[in-house]
């Protein structure tokens, strides 16, 4: 909320906080088919016409609009909130990291690698590349952590808030500069370089965060409830960050090959698990 609307309690703000809070219902509805595009990447070989590839780079919008959106404020306010921002970042990302750890080992041992090996890979892939085998999905939280450390250290040596994400953007053209070098140290460091990218959809949100842009119209989620919302942006995070496991489960124990199959039975999966999540977060509110 920008610190210039009207008084604390007097009607501009009171509308304003309405209009913010639709906006942000608006994004809560589209969260949770967006994590189901992820499934789709992962559980089967489904182009459909590249829909799915647009998941990924709306989840680092979002996470960029609403870092921004209540940035503006005392220079020290805002590099306080990027701190504690990369810092919630980066403990989510190491938990859930943990969480994937055997399939992490069960893939090392797949791959017959040496204990140097798995060593220099393992620390790699933590730092620079976000994923082991089947935990594909977390690369999207070290991304996070990067474009919040980058954003911090910025803020901390007094830069603008429009220059943080004019240099988050540039950076993501980074990759390009090592184009048709598969061999150079940049792309044996990066892999793919994909973190990169992740700054320009940050930077993007940010800008929309900044100029308070809403995502949607309001009036496509009039219908549904705020708790409805709400409910269904817990089941996305949900989805996202276990949808993996079943799927893991499913291809190396049971065998099942990407298809209809893996993607039912996986998203089966992840509904019991959000549910799961849902009932005890209500349990623990009620009591």
């Amino acid at each position: 909320m920008s610190p210039s609307v009207s008084r604390p309690g007097g009607r501009a703000a009171q509308n304003k906080q309405m209009s913010t809070a639709m906006h942000y219902k608006v994004i809560d509805c589209l969260r949770l088919p967006m994590a189901v595009l992820v499934v789709i990447i992962h559980a089967t070989s489904w182009e459909l016409y590249g829909l799915p590839r647009i998941a990924v780079p709306f989840f680092y919008m979002v996470s960029g609009f609403f870092l921004f959106l209540k940035m503006p404020g005392e220079r020290k306010d805002n590099t306080e909130r990027l701190r504690k921002w990369t810092v919630r970042a980066l403990k989510m990302y190491l938990v859930w990291m943990a969480v994937y750890l055997p399939f992490t080992i069960y893939g090392f041992v797949q791959d017959s690698l040496t204990l140097r090996q798995c060593v220099l890979v393992f620390v790699r892939n933590l730092f620079f590349f976000g994923e082991f085998y089947m935990s594909w999905p977390l690369w999207y939280l070290l991304g996070l952590v990067w474009a919040g450390a980058l954003f911090y250290v910025l803020s901390k040596i007094k830069c603008p808030l429009w220059t943080i994400l004019a240099v988050g953007m540039l950076l993501s053209l980074l990759p390009l500069a090592f184009s048709g070098r598969s061999d150079s140290l940049f792309w044996k460091v990066f892999c793919d370089g994909r973190l990169f990218r992740g700054f320009l959809f940050i930077s993007i949100g940010g800008v929309a965060g900044l100029l308070r842009i809403p995502p949607l119209p309001q009036k496509w989620t009039d219908w549904i409830s705020d708790s409805a919302a709400a409910l269904m942006r817990d089941a996305s995070m949900v989805v996202y960050l276990t949808h993996m496991i079943f799927v893991g489960v499913l291809r190396i124990v049971f065998h099942i090959s990407k298809g209809p199959v893996l993607f039912g039975l996986t998203l089966l999966g992840c509904t019991l698990a959000s549910a799961l999540y849902l009932l005890r977060r209500i349990s623990v509110r009620r009591f």
